[in-house]
């Protein structure tokens, strides 16, 4: 298998607006979004980082006529990525819309208590049991396999609301979709509706499980369908494995491969050489027997946390991937230093040093998440939908959870 170096990187003036719209009046280098596709540019990041491949702003999901400049803009450049011998993989949001240009649709997903499941302040989450959001989603898929781009790559791919980490045994808070179309397919498969409360070690609940997992499969064959007409690679985020992702997201990562070219992770295991490193996801290819290229993304804390990394960072990412059965996938944007938003400076890197770094085991995580206990669980129950738009429309709960996660998640 040929070695392959990916480059995860977001760029233009979509970008630009996407960063506006999910937090509070960033400070932006847009200089920096802007010239990431610059044939300059790519040259460098091929000559100092190996880069076979870049994932690239196609649609952030925006009315098409918003987002006709950005297609300009990455449509413009397409010609320096096969200049410098750069497969391009165009990024398309998966499963969430911004809400203020589709909120005459009924795309959108709802919890057990009939409210919109939110994605991030300004997005939220659309139903992949959604004819209409799925007709819509080909077409947009089809429009951008009509140009030079190698893959297509639809990011976020999950089923509804998501599930509590930890949470797969022991919370019976809602997960996933209450929408006309998911009680319809429910009940048909089941004789029965969804369930509003997923009590722990009972049929109704693994057959809802099943019933998430058949439908974003269900979802993926048909948009992978598509791109292989146009003989293009097909891939999707896979989020992070080391969570259990039928439960968490609704997607069976066997089922997952089958219908992809590759899969990708994006995870906060970014190697330090002390506690944390990518090691589970060689045991997860070997456990799994995955024989289609796999890319990790790694961050160290996460979107909006990070600041660029830094020389000795890039050695052991590499020196790490060395060692691995995975392709290292760069983190190429939504970096951000001094508070201010940027992308990869390339300019700042030599080529990578390769060392013997140890490579770390992935600890097991011990019990059960917090919010899966009894009192807790039920008020997240009743009240978690409230406190994730909360979070992410309150600039008081943002500065609160990120002092939280900063001192707490991420040690």
């Amino acid at each position: 298998m040929e070695n392959r170096v990916g480059l995860y990187c977001w760029a233009g003036p979509g970008t630009i607006r996407v960063t506006n719209t999910k937090f509070f009046h960033p400070k932006i280098d847009e200089k920096s979004f802007l010239r990431s596709y610059d044939i300059d540019y790519l040259r460098k990041v091929k000559n100092i980082f190996g880069v076979t491949d870049m994932w690239v702003t196609y649609s952030w999901g925006y009315a098409k006529n918003v987002e006709k400049v950005d297609r300009e803009f990455i449509l413009s450049r397409l010609k320096n990525f096969r200049t410098v011998g750069i497969r391009t993989h165009a990024y398309i949001q998966g499963t969430n819309l911004v809400y203020e240009h589709f909120r005459d649709r009924d795309w959108f997903c709802v919890d057990d208590r009939g409210k919109r499941v939110s994605y991030s302040k300004g997005r939220k989450v659309v139903c992949v049991n959604n004819p209409g959001f799925r007709k819509y989603q080909k077409r947009k898929i089809r429009e951008a396999c009509q140009h030079a781009f190698d893959g297509i790559f639809l990011d976020n791919i999950q089923m509804g609301k998501l599930g509590i980490p930890g949470g797969e045994k022991h919370s019976s808070a809602f997960v996933g979709c209450c929408c006309r179309y998911c009680e319809e397919k429910f009940k048909d498969r089941y004789r029965q509706s969804i369930p509003k409360i997923l009590k722990p070690r009972t049929v109704v609940r693994e057959q809802y499980v099943q019933f998430r997992v058949d439908s974003i499969s269900d979802f993926l064959q048909e948009m992978s369908d598509v791109v292989y007409t146009y003989k293009k690679d097909f891939g999707t985020n896979s989020y992070d494995p080391r969570f259990d992702t039928r439960y968490c997201f609704g997607a069976d990562l066997e089922k997952v491969c089958s219908l992809q070219s590759y899969l990708l992770f994006e995870n906060h295991s970014f190697p330090d050489g002390k506690k944390k490193g990518n090691a589970y996801i060689d045991q997860l290819i070997i456990e799994k027997g995955f024989r289609k290229p796999v890319f990790v993304v790694s961050y160290k804390k996460g979107i909006g946390f990070d600041q660029g990394y830094s020389q000795e960072d890039m050695n052991r990412l590499f020196s790490e991937e060395q060692q691995s059965l995975f392709f290292v996938c760069i983190k190429g944007s939504e970096y951000i230093t001094r508070k201010v938003w940027h992308n990869l400076e390339v300019e700042k890197y030599k080529k990578p040093t390769l060392s013997n770094y140890p490579i770390i085991p992935l600890k097991k995580r011990r019990g059960r998440s917090i919010l899966t206990y009894p009192g807790i669980d039920l008020l997240f129950r009743r009240y978690g939908g409230l406190l994730f738009d909360w979070y992410w429309n309150s600039r008081l709960a943002r500065r609160v959870f990120s002092f939280l996660y900063k001192r707490i998640v991420v040690q």
